[in-house]
């Protein structure tokens, strides 16, 4: 077993599954096939920035995916839930979480620059930085029509997606 630090898991694979089966008329069936665990670099940064017509200090939480590098902003920060897992449900990376900072801040500074008119450029310090990794249900689903797929499901918000196998055994999304 590894020990990793993961998002809270809010839905259940029973979730998944009723998530999946009421979202289409044409989804026959649907069962819970792994629990994947999806690495994120988070960040937490006090931004400061003076705009046109005022000034503001605030916290930002931005998370960077660890295999894609996809920046996104978070809309808190995750409270980590310690866990066991078997290494096979945990995907892996070459990256680091000190890797993807500077996409962090250079996101930040984009999104920034484009809700205000800044009159200077804002500083960013980062508060923390950890890696979390966000639990997936992977489920394989039939269709009425007898079509077999495999979709993930958020362990967190619920929202799924097809996914597709590559050559290398990585579950990538689309």
């Amino acid at each position: 077993m590894e020990t990793i630090e993961s998002f809270p898991l809010r839905v259940t694979a029973d979730d998944a599954v009723q998530i999946l089966t009421e979202s289409d008329t044409d989804m026959a069936a649907a069962a819970p096939h792994a629990l994947l665990y999806y690495p994120y670099g988070i960040f937490e940064f006090e931004v400061q920035a003076d705009a046109l017509l005022n000034s503001f200090r605030e916290t930002v939480v931005c998370a960077v995916d660890l295999i894609n590098e996809k920046e996104l902003l978070v809309d808190e920060q995750p409270t980590p839930n310690r866990r066991s897992v078997p290494p096979r449900n945990v995907l892996s990376t070459s990256h680091s979480v000190v890797d993807v900072e500077s996409a962090a801040r250079t996101y930040l500074f984009e999104i920034t620059q484009q809700r205000l008119k800044l009159i200077r450029t804002p500083t960013l310090e980062v508060r923390s930085r950890t890696l979390l990794y966000r639990p997936f249900h992977v489920l394989e689903c039939t269709t009425t029509a007898g079509d077999e797929y495999d979709y993930v499901v958020d362990g967190v918000s619920g929202e799924f997606h097809r996914i597709y196998i590559n050559t290398k055994g990585t579950p990538t999304t689309s």
